[in-house]
């Protein structure tokens, strides 16, 4: 099968998008098939395009600009068409609106190429950026009318499958969940080295959506009865500079480690040494590093503002789901946590067994049999 993603993000990933996107891209090649990304050149501002090769996957990178630290492809029409009639795949699945896709999607239309769609975002999310909310209720109906053109949309979360189906989706819509981001097997257990002091971690962008001040006060509030305790911030963004300056107001800069963008081998060592995994997003779809962590066995604290949130965490058993809006309800999971060690070897326990859910094999296989459907339903 000749797979063709679009994707504005790839390698290196700027967003779980990017992460999900290399996985899948190399394990449908390991089984013997022929992928190839169209993509970005990633945060490097250019007004050329190139191809290049990474573990048998061919990529093609196009003109991009860089938008609030996200990349942007800017491709020529001409270009796609050429570059379609070139590789001529047997289906192509879109992982971002984006002008790249709305584009790529015109002319695979015309060449008669079964699509499908991974709603990976919500409109919400692209438009969060304050220059774009304005057009947020444009991007939505852009949204609406892109993915109904899908043979089939593949929704990663139930919540999101629901509403798609709400609202307007015309599209039939697929449940597939994401896999664990990586081969647990290739884990060093051996770079376990874990602090005497209670630590929390974060990973993700320093962005508004991640919602990460509300994270410092309620860690500020922990402190109060766990003074040694350490909060880990793995990631970058246009926040980093205010939530420092948020660290030195509350008090709390010696507690807190801002670990700037990490690679994924460097993010798991700290998965590895924390106690517990907390995110607490606004907007989020379903988040590959709340299952890396789980499947490193960490008890996740989510807000229940994300929609998946009832699929990452069984409310007290292998996490909490706590109130967006209530930093005293957040400090006081992690208190009890932080002060019962039984309480947290039970619920990494059940963290571990809760990620099997989202194993690899399974995943893939629900994936190609919708492939080879797309492809059928086509023909």
């Amino acid at each position: 099968m000749k797979i063709l993603f679009v994707s504005d993000d790839f390698l290196p990933a700027v967003t779980g998008v990017g992460i999900h996107t290399q996985q899948l891209a190399k394990e449908l090649v390991r089984q013997g098939h022929q992928v190839t990304v169209l993509t970005s050149a990633g945060l490097n501002f250019t007004m050329t395009s190139k191809t290049e090769y990474w573990f048998q996957v061919k990529i093609f990178r196009t003109r991009t600009i860089v938008v609030a630290a996200f990349p942007q492809a800017l491709p020529l029409p001409f270009e796609i068409s050429l570059f379609l009639k070139k590789e001529k795949p047997d289906l192509i699945h879109y992982h971002y609106l984006s002008i790249l896709a709305a584009m790529t999607s015109r002319i695979a239309k015309k060449e008669k190429i079964p699509e499908l769609m991974t709603y990976h975002f919500s409109p919400d999310v692209l438009t969060e950026p304050w220059f774009m909310r304005p057009f947020r209720n444009f991007v939505r109906y852009l949204a609406l009318n892109f993915s109904n053109k899908m043979s089939t949309i593949i929704s990663p979360s139930i919540g999101i499958k629901k509403y798609l189906e709400k609202n307007g989706h015309t599209s039939p819509v697929l449940h597939i969940t994401n896999p664990i981001p990586f081969d647990l097997s290739h884990v060093d257990s051996s770079a376990k080295i874990k602090s005497p002091n209670f630590t929390v971690l974060y990973a993700g962008r320093l962005a508004i959506e991640k919602n990460v001040t509300f994270l410092l006060m309620g860690f500020k509030e922990l402190l109060n009865s766990s003074p040694d305790a350490i909060l880990w911030l793995a990631g970058a963004g246009p926040l980093e500079h205010q939530l420092k300056i948020l660290c030195e107001e509350l008090g709390i800069k010696n507690n807190v480690k801002f670990l700037g963008h990490l690679n994924h081998q460097e993010l798991i060592h700290y998965y590895q040494n924390c106690d517990v995994f907390v995110l607490p997003s606004l907007l989020e779809t379903l988040s590959l590093v709340a299952i890396e962590a789980m499947s490193l066995a960490k008890p996740l604290i989510v807000t229940d503002k994300i929609i998946s949130a009832m699929e990452l965490v069984e409310h007290e058993v292998n996490g909490y789901i706590v109130n967006s809006e209530s930093t005293s309800e957040l400090a006081s999971r992690l208190s009890e946590l932080a002060t019962n060690p039984q309480l947290l070897k039970k619920m990494s326990e059940a963290s571990l067994n809760h990620s099997k859910n989202f194993d690899l094999k399974i995943v893939m296989k629900k994936m190609l049999d919708t492939y080879q459907q797309v492809i059928n339903q086509h023909d």
